[in-house]
């Protein structure tokens, strides 16, 4: 149906556009360069994504918008840069050269400029893995030989890619992304691990409440 174009719901016919947010979790909130995160940035100020500029000097709410990257008509964390772009291609690679390190109920939505041309399941990335015994074996005997699962090899570049990446940036390490996300997950579940303490603790407090709010309660009854 979304070949179509449209979604039936409640027996109604409803029009609709393929769409998925793209995640900007390894865009620097500082520097607005992509591969790594705030904390591990050397800047020394944060930089407006609009114009370029120092976010403490001046008024950045109705600055111009130029991006700092290409100089293009776009704010620098648009996915309308160059070096976003081939962020992104590089990335969106290197997922599908270890598609086999991915969780085997993981599935991911490829952009529409990056899928290869011919390929039916070209839409989504998983792990084709039929066996999670084996790849668990795998993963044992590369751990027994000190290798490092998550160490991704550079990517061939060939004359235009090396072209294109020179006058926007410089090559971005397969390593650092991996270990940014890593990062990014670690943070994340040190902070589902902190909120799910408070929700207990709350809980805890509002049943010790509603105790003495039903002891009270009996009394003056």
């Amino acid at each position: 149906m979304m070949n179509s174009g449209v979604i039936a719901i409640g027996g109604q016919l409803i029009e609709a556009v393929e769409f998925l947010a793209p995640l900007r979790i390894l865009i620097c909130s500082r520097c607005n360069a992509p591969g790594h995160i705030k904390k591990d940035c050397k800047g020394e100020h944060d930089v407006c994504r609009r114009c370029g500029g120092n976010k403490i000097q001046g008024e950045h709410r109705e600055c111009t918008i130029k991006c700092h990257h290409c100089n293009g008509n776009h704010e620098s964390t648009s996915f309308e840069c160059p070096l976003i772009t081939e962020f992104r291609k590089e990335l969106i690679n290197k997922l599908k050269s270890k598609a086999h390190t991915l969780p085997l109920k993981v599935q991911l939505f490829i952009p529409t400029e990056f899928r290869t041309q011919g390929d039916k399941n070209n839409r989504i990335l998983i792990n084709n893995t039929k066996n999670a015994c084996l790849q668990r074996q795998s993963q044992t005997t590369l751990l027994n030989g000190n290798l490092n699962l998550h160490e991704w090899p550079c990517l061939p570049r060939n004359a235009n890619s090396q072209t294109h990446t020179t006058a926007n940036s410089s090559s971005l390490n397969g390593n650092n992304i991996w270990n940014e996300m890593i990062k990014t997950q670690n943070e994340f579940n040190i902070l589902k691990a902190k909120f799910d303490e408070q929700e207990i603790n709350m809980m805890k407090r509002y049943n010790e409440q509603k105790i003495k709010l039903g002891s009270i309660l009996s009394l003056m009854s």
